[in-house]
């Protein structure tokens, strides 16, 4: 699939998704609020960059543990005419996208939480129990 054939795939609750060739994709982050698998109809300015901002930094510090799927976050590193062609602000891009490679999903959510939801309860040599986390 060449560049001038791209397509947009779908909007997320934050980020849209575009098929730019047969490997790679282009993934923009949106200002779009939501809760609870709701998007609000207010957006919150400049949002989309910061979440850019913050999987960036996640991957440059994990890329000595694991692969990623990022390639680049420069509008220059899109083909010649993409955003035009996709009726994306060329401009407006920078700080909001990624181009990745086509990879297989991980179906999971991770959530930051006060404390771990699941509990293992152990006993110990004395015969009392403690919660281990």
């Amino acid at each position: 699939m060449p560049a001038d054939t791209a397509v947009f795939l779908r909007s997320g609750k934050v980020r849209d998704l575009y098929r730019v060739d047969e490997e790679r994709l282009l993934m923009v982050a949106s200002d779009r609020l939501s809760a609870f698998d709701v998007v609000l109809p207010t957006a919150i300015p400049d949002k989309g960059r910061v979440l850019t901002g913050l999987t960036r930094w996640w991957l440059g510090h994990t890329e000595d543990i694991v692969p990623d799927h990022l390639l680049g976050t420069d509008p220059a590193e899109l083909p010649p005419g993409l955003a035009e062609r996709l009726g994306l602000d060329a401009a407006g891009l920078r700080g909001r996208m990624m181009l990745c490679r086509l990879a297989e999903p991980l179906p999971a959510e991770l959530r930051p939480s006060r404390r771990p939801k699941g509990r293992l309860r152990t006993r110990t040599g004395r015969g009392s129990s403690a919660m281990v986390w």
